[in-house]
């Protein structure tokens, strides 16, 4: 049986994360497309689990004073969890022969922007990682369709880290 805490998930998520990277003699486009669903769910259901545990983390030091300094600095590191979900993502899968497969996801998504916000925010900026110049321009369009604070203040902190590349 698998312990489902969130150190196993990130191996695990690694490890398919290298397989569907490295998978470019693959043609099956339904396949990369399943894949790169599960790869997307499971880096955003990983971001959640996170989330959960440093939130119950907090409550264990004694709920939500915001006077206490060992709950404020975990409450900062939870604004941070989107940032490290999508590094994460950009290196486990980002690779330049997986660009056309996000484009074709990013406008499957936009179907139903306010549902897809953390997946859409992963994508373009996976994107962004893979080739900065060609989809810098990826960032604005983001965070125009970006109803949420916290999508949107990671778009805005991953334009000023862009700028520093």
């Amino acid at each position: 049986m698998i312990d489902c805490c969130t150190d196993n998930l990130q191996k695990m998520l690694s490890i398919v994360s290298g397989v569907f990277r490295n998978s470019e003699g693959i043609t099956d486009r339904d396949l990369l497309n399943e894949t790169l669903d599960f790869l997307l769910d499971s880096y955003c259901n990983f971001g959640m689990l996170l989330i959960d545990e440093y939130d119950s983390k907090g409550r264990s030091l004694g709920g939500n004073d915001e006077l206490d300094p060992d709950y404020l600095l975990l409450k900062n590191i939870t604004n941070f969890i989107p940032l490290t979900v999508q590094v994460l993502l950009s290196e486990g899968i980002g690779h330049p022969t997986i660009s056309r497969l996000v484009e074709e996801k990013i406008d499957e998504l936009k179907v139903n922007i306010e549902g897809n916000q953390y997946k859409l925010m992963l994508l373009y900026h996976l994107l962004v990682d893979i080739d900065i110049e060609a989809n810098y321009c990826l960032i604005d369009e983001n965070a125009h369709t970006s109803k949420y604070k916290s999508t949107k203040k990671f778009n805005i902190a991953q334009d000023v880290l862009s700028l520093n590349v």
